[in-house]
């Protein structure tokens, strides 16, 4: 149903795999002061074994069938992971998932993040007929927020106190912007197997 890989012009998309343990590890630990603020899983240290337990839940959840699919990002040029990218929420009968990422903060600011979320939504509108996609962001997540607008993500509501950070125990409010087709879309040279 999902593509083993999906090939940008300077990256690769595809599941992680138990021996991506260690590259996890190191690409949230690189990133946790802000990761933290957003991830509840993004915890201080980021253990190995929280690196194998993310991967083991991102294999489960690959085969539920409102599941979601996550894909590791890698440098096609080094095949560093620099984060990750998913469709989570995922119902393929009524098309529509919503999109998760994260990027190390070593590679922020670089373009590739809006390089995987332009080839994914490809993706799923072309390949999976998807007819609506989200991305929800929490109020002050600015870099996220910015790469949704950017690429054509409609603003559509706030979700009030939607989430609360389990370490500070603070509610925020989630914008949800919305895409129903890839109009406008940059357009990228991408490829899936």
């Amino acid at each position: 149903m999902f593509p083993k890989i999906i090939h940008t012009p300077r990256l690769y998309l595809r599941p992680l795999h138990s021996e991506d343990a260690e590259h996890l590890k190191t690409a949230i630990s690189h990133s946790l002061s802000t990761l933290s603020l957003w991830m509840d899983w993004a915890v201080d240290p980021f253990l190995l074994a929280n690196a194998f337990y993310r991967i083991e839940s991102h294999n489960v959840q690959r085969v539920l069938p409102q599941g979601s699919q996550a894909y590791g990002i890698f440098l096609k040029e080094t095949h560093q992971l620099i984060g990750e990218i998913s469709v989570h929420h995922r119902n393929i009968e009524q098309g529509y998932g919503q999109l998760g990422y994260w990027m190390s903060q070593l590679y922020q600011g670089q373009g590739f993040m809006r390089e995987a979320v332009i080839a994914i939504t490809f993706y799923l509108f072309q390949q999976q007929d998807f007819l609506k996609l989200d991305v929800y962001c929490e109020k002050g997540n600015d870099r996220s927020i910015q790469i949704a607008q950017s690429l054509g993500f409609q603003f559509e509501q706030v979700l009030q106190q939607f989430t609360m950070n389990l370490t500070t125990k603070n509610t925020n409010d989630v914008f949800v912007f919305s895409r129903i087709n890839v109009e406008n879309l940059p357009q990228i040279s991408w490829s899936f197997l």
